[in-house]
């Protein structure tokens, strides 16, 4: 790998980084709604809606640290 590529996976690790911090908040608001809702509306659609993206959210959250940490692994050995 060349320079101009190293530089380039850099850029994509920074762009993820700033993707991780927006996903963050958004999550945040997902559970700050799971903690804040009504206990009659535990156990109702809505909930499990907000639920289920809380769930979806730290699933992307993780598998985009992977993807970066791969990415970071890959530009320290070539």
């Amino acid at each position: 790998m060349n320079k101009k590529q190293k530089k380039e996976l850099d850029e994509i690790v920074m762009k993820l980084d700033g993707a991780l911090l927006h996903l963050d908040m958004v999550i945040a608001d997902e559970d700050y709604k799971l903690g804040n809702i009504p206990d009659n509306l535990q156990n109702s659609e809505m909930y499990e809606k907000i639920e289920n993206a809380y769930d979806t959210l730290n699933d992307a959250k993780d598998m985009i640290m992977d993807g970066k940490e791969m990415i970071e692994e890959l530009n320290e050995t070539c």
